[in-house]
């Protein structure tokens, strides 16, 4: 098969078009639960390789596609996967990927989400794309943080991104993650469909503590649907409860526990978390 590649950096009002076959599924599967579409819509990924940085905005700094299908990172999997499995019909996934990826929908470099913890999982959730059901589940830690500027001048990833000083997120990063012994326990309790960040141990040299996200999705027993680095590497399944318990083997930089959100539907499929 070719790559399926989409390369133009186009305006928000311009919809990218999807190759038929994802036309096709998309159509199909847009009257089942939220975790199934997920499922459905990743399943032909399997075996896709992974990538660091696959997706860019056609041109400027980053001038990788904006779309692509051949090859993901952890990040741009769960993306595509979310903008396909939420919008309503094929036209509007484009929408909803710049909704997901970029401040204000807006295409350029400089507007796009680049970290978790101070930009992606805040701002989403505060649009109404996600719902952080972390708290909601016993010996869930709570963590609130500072960081400065100086703290990202420090970072030894600061000169990989393209971006002003002014442009980093600076302030109280405030989040809730639950640890790894207590997500093994109640694994199976864990949405289809929910989102998975890997939590390392914060730092307080280091502006980021987020290093991997994957999907939950349905089956015999829990699963994770993720690209990544394990292995070969690539988009694969791992058992979830495996995967927490790998985790939990991290020494340099241990991790410990992950943060748990929730995609919400829109419109008739809407449903509640509380």
């Amino acid at each position: 098969m070719a790559p399926l590649l989409l390369h133009s950096a186009v305006p928000e009002s311009t919809p990218l078009l999807l190759p038929t076959e994802i036309t096709t599924r998309h159509r199909e599967l847009r009257t089942l639960p939220l975790g199934e579409r997920i499922k459905a819509h990743s399943q032909p990924w399997l075996g896709r390789s992974y990538s660091t940085g696959p997706i860019g905005e056609g041109g400027g700094f980053d001038s990788d596609p904006m779309v692509r299908f051949d090859t993901f990172d952890c990040l741009t999997f769960v993306e595509e996967v979310l903008a396909l499995s939420l919008a309503p019909d094929p036209v509007s996934t484009q929408h909803i990927r710049l909704a997901l990826r970029y401040k204000k929908s807006v295409p350029k470099y400089e507007n796009r989400r680049h970290f978790m913890l101070a930009e992606w999982i805040p701002e989403l959730i505060e649009q109404g794309w996600l719902k952080d059901i972390t708290p909601r589940y016993s010996g869930a830690i709570r963590i609130r943080r500072e960081v400065n500027l100086a703290t990202w001048k420090k970072w030894s990833q600061r000169e990989d991104f393209g971006i002003a000083d002014k442009r980093f997120p600076v302030g109280i990063q405030e989040f809730w993650y639950l640890p790894l012994e207590r997500a093994i326990d109640v694994v199976d309790s864990i949405p289809d469909g929910a989102i998975l960040f890997t939590v390392r141990q914060p730092r307080v040299e280091s502006p980021i503590a987020i290093t991997h996200v994957g999907i939950k999705i349905p089956g015999e027993k829990p699963t994770m649907r993720h690209a990544s680095t394990l292995g070969e590497g690539g988009v694969k399944d791992n058992d979830l409860t495996w995967y927490l318990g790998y985790l939990q083997s991290f020494q340099d930089w241990p991790a410990v526990g992950i943060i748990i959100l929730m995609p919400l539907d829109f419109g008739p499929r809407q449903h509640s978390f509380e």
